[in-house]
């Protein structure tokens, strides 16, 4: 994927694997072994938020990841309880914030993708034609758009209730639910027979 990416001369910068091997001090060793062999003098305070995660401290290093061939900007960022974090990138000269702030706005797009797999069905299709899958794709990130756009919505008129994509899609089956319950009973009340209700409501749902 790295070599992918690069063949287009594109800047990169993407969260590490903890188990990820790099080579520090002429030493083989895991990402998350390096807090450790860093001395505190060289991490500087932060107050850093992305998403519900605060970080305190950072660090930068320049080093060479295993099977990269190359030397890559490590960012270590240890967080308010005491666990680490670690960020990769080939923009060796990026100072610790400029690499924070490119990673933090490309949070969106993790969230986008995670919201749209776990709510949305992003990964269910089960089709090999190349017109299927992209008209898929296309009706899941318009959904997300019509949620997202919901969500902003509902911060003022439903008092927070669809803040998220999933509080959103809960909205909206209950409202969905409900308005499908009242226009049934509405529909025996008119009709006073189960038979033609359940008629009429077959008629209705036919494709």
């Amino acid at each position: 994927m790295i070599d992918f990416i690069e063949d287009f001369d594109v800047t990169w910068v993407t969260k590490s694997k903890c188990n990820r091997k790099v080579y520090f001090d002429e030493e083989e060793m895991r990402v998350d072994s390096l807090p450790d062999k860093i001395s505190k003098d060289k991490f500087e305070e932060i107050d850093v938020k992305v998403s519900d995660t605060k970080y305190i401290q950072a660090s930068k290093l320049q080093l060479e990841m295993k099977n990269l061939n190359k030397t890559i900007c490590l960012l270590i960022l240890e967080k308010e309880n005491g666990e680490y974090e670690y960020l990769a990138s080939n923009k060796t000269d990026w100072k610790i914030m400029e690499m924070l702030n490119v990673w933090k706005q490309r949070w969106s797009i993790e969230t986008l993708h995670k919201d749209c797999k776990q709510e949305l069905g992003l990964g269910a299709y089960q089709m090999r034609n190349m017109n299927g899958i992209v008209i898929h794709l296309s009706l899941v990130f318009l959904a997300y758009a019509l949620l997202k756009a919901l969500s902003c919505y509902s911060k003022g008129l439903l008092n927070g209730l669809a803040d998220t994509i999933g509080e959103a899609c809960r909205w909206i089956k209950v409202h969905l639910l409900a308005n499908l319950t009242n226009w049934v009973i509405k529909l025996y009340e008119r009709l006073e027979e189960v038979e033609k209700v359940v008629e009429l409501v077959q008629s209705k749902c036919t494709i």
